[in-house]
């Protein structure tokens, strides 16, 4: 889209939350100034320098903040210095070559009996990283799993062990007849086996590996049921699981697999992010809400294969309950995406309506955002593609990176997946609300929605969609580029809109919700 433009829309200015640079150990291939040079060549007023926080080092970030104000200065785009922060790596499961081995030597004699459980604390033998944290003992159970208790001389909770490798565990079943022996024969390895003869056989294994790897190996499953089968942390929040049917023959593989990336927009501090990194996604919004900061924390690319955002719910799988907390979410990422992933709506929409109280007491919403994620890589910029439109009063040629913060923040912005935009208000009672705003209404009244939209690149504007709590109430004809509807608010909730424009192929972008209180 090189060459074409961004609508003009009057107190409204287009950026790209997430830029790269080739300084300050960031993974891009352009300068910080020859990002903001390409930024004004299509039509963007602002951009933020999101280098990878663990890619730095902590003078690395006055620096940045440097290079970010000559190329302002002198490119007149306001370039925002930021960070991208990586989360810990989560576990993931993956199917293994069955491995199985024979115990040698005699079975453990050294039993802690407790709570109907027997125990026994082993030396590792090396260091064993598990959820980032090193590990040099292990307390075994004879029930089918291991854990790592938080004093090396404790005995797990026998209900709900924490800090849990689980080859075959089944919940409140006792641990008699069952031989355990412990296998160091290969160095930087432990393995466990538990083999029970009695009322069927079974025979499994447990191979921990220097590298944070888990392996569990079945040679005889020996009963039906439902065991409890996977790795969990040591709050016991998060973890990975299998709930498939085990087989004779069969092996398993746990490992520290993906990290995920929080957006820092805006702080006026480095974040440290060391690697490995031990904090949760959670833990990550909370100490970028923390810092000294004006900006605002964002959930980047969430559903990218390589880095996905792995904190929606505590618990393995989506058991556990939603996680709010977060600043904001990157509905639109990769500079080239023609709308956010389906996954990610229905994520946003979760947020939003679990959110919902705290919003409408003013404690503010996630964000929905564009950016670009842009490298520039083999020469091919992706800026002005997937944009960020944010409100500002009086817009200058360079637009006070304070104001672009602040509408972020306060959620007055739109998602673009093109460059084109809407504007999005609400009239209740002669009083007209932006994107963002919580107005209070009576049950039953009526509510003017209504708009103008702006075309990017020569789209076809096609229409809005208007979203009530989630769900899709009205598509309506933007006629002249202008669009409105009238409705009715019966309880607490909120509106937002998608614009669908046309090239070709259909471009959906997304404005952020106007909630009402009654």
């Amino acid at each position: 889209m090189v060459g074409t433009t961004l609508p003009a829309v009057a107190g409204h200015c287009a950026g790209d939350i997430h830029v790269h640079c080739n300084q300050f150990g960031d993974d891009g291939h352009d300068s910080i100034a020859e990002q903001a040079v390409e930024a004004r060549k299509r039509g963007l007023r602002w951009i933020v320098i999101t280098a990878h926080a663990q890619r730095m080092r902590a003078d690395d970030w006055a620096g940045l903040v440097a290079g970010c104000a000559r190329a302002t200065a002198r490119e007149g785009v306001t370039v925002i210095p930021g960070l991208e922060v990586s989360t810990r790596r989560e576990y993931a499961r993956r199917p293994a070559t069955f491995a199985y081995r024979a115990p040698a030597g005699a079975p453990l004699t050294s039993w802690v009996e407790c709570g109907g459980g027997r125990y026994h604390h082993a030396p590792l033998g090396f260091s064993f990283p598990f959820y980032a944290a090193p590990r040099t003992s292990v307390c075994i159970s004879a029930s089918g799993f291991l854990s790592f208790p938080p004093a090396a001389s404790a005995i797990p909770s026998p209900a709900a062990p924490r800090g849990l490798i689980a080859p075959l565990w089944y919940h409140g079943e006792p641990a008699a007849d069952v031989a355990v022996w412990v296998d160091r024969q290969v160095p930087g390895e432990l393995r466990i086996t538990w083999i029970r003869d009695t009322p069927r056989r079974q025979a499994f294994q447990a191979r921990l590996v220097h590298t944070g790897d888990v392996y569990f190996y079945y040679q005889a499953v020996g009963r039906f049921g439902t065991p409890t089968v996977g790795v969990l942390d040591d709050r016991g929040e998060y973890g990975a699981s299998y709930s498939g049917t085990l087989a004779d023959g069969m092996g398993l593989k746990f490992y520290a697999g993906a990290d995920s990336h929080y957006l820092a927009l805006g702080p006026r501090a480095f974040l440290p992010n060391p690697d490995p990194e031990r904090r949760t996604g959670p833990e990550i919004a909370d100490a970028v809400r923390g810092c000294p900061h004006s900006g605002i924390g964002i959930v980047a690319h969430p559903f990218l294969q390589a880095y996905p955002w792995q904190y929606w719910t505590t618990g393995a799988g989506d058991a556990g309950a939603t996680v709010c907390g977060v600043g904001g979410i990157e509905l639109v990422s990769g500079g080239l995406a023609t709308r956010a992933p389906r996954r990610s709506l229905l994520r946003w929409d979760a947020l939003l309506r679990s959110d919902l109280p705290r919003t409408l007491g003013g404690g503010g919403f996630a964000v929905g955002v564009a950016g670009s994620d842009d490298h520039d890589v083999l020469n091919v910029s992706t800026l002005g593609n997937n944009v960020t439109w944010v409100q500002v009063p009086s817009p200058s040629p360079a637009p006070a990176a304070a104001a672009i913060l602040a509408a972020l923040r306060a959620g007055r912005c739109f998602a673009s997946s093109d460059g084109s935009m809407t504007t999005f208000t609400a009239e209740v009672a002669g009083t007209r609300y932006p994107a963002g705003s919580v107005a209070a209404v009576a049950p039953g009244q009526p509510v003017a929605l209504a708009g103008t939209a702006h075309s990017a690149h020569g789209h076809d504007i096609m229409g809005v969609t208007v979203i009530g709590d989630g769900a899709p109430l009205a598509t309506l004809a933007s006629r002249g580029g202008s669009w409105s509807c009238q409705t009715t608010v019966n309880g607490d909730g909120y509106f937002r809109v998608v614009l669908i424009a046309h090239d070709g192929a259909a471009r959906h972008s997304y404005s952020n919700p106007i909630f009402f209180r009654t």
